[in-house]
């Protein structure tokens, strides 16, 4: 089955907001803990999947987040050079 996830970067203030928009597509487990290392965790042993994150309007989420977009941003790109998704920023 094939999930795309949309990121919309006007509506996302905080990294909680990432995460959130994130679990309601992949299964995140009760103890996620909303963090860079703890997504990482997810999406690897998640395996490879069929699975799309775009992130549109991603600078002014750089702007919102300040210090943390850039390691959310790290780690989808991770997963995506692993394979584990595709990943674009828009």
């Amino acid at each position: 089955m094939s999930v795309t996830i949309v990121l919309d970067g006007k509506r996302i203030a905080r990294a909680a907001d990432v995460y959130r928009a994130l679990a309601r597509e992949i299964r995140f487990p009760r103890h996620f803990g909303e963090n860079p290392d703890a997504l990482w965790d997810v999406l690897s042993e998640r395996g490879p999947a069929d699975l799309s994150v775009t992130w549109r309007d991603a600078a002014c989420s750089a702007r919102l987040l300040g210090a943390a977009f850039p390691p959310l941003v790290a780690v989808l790109q991770a997963a995506d050079a692993a394979g584990l998704l595709s990943f674009e920023l828009a």
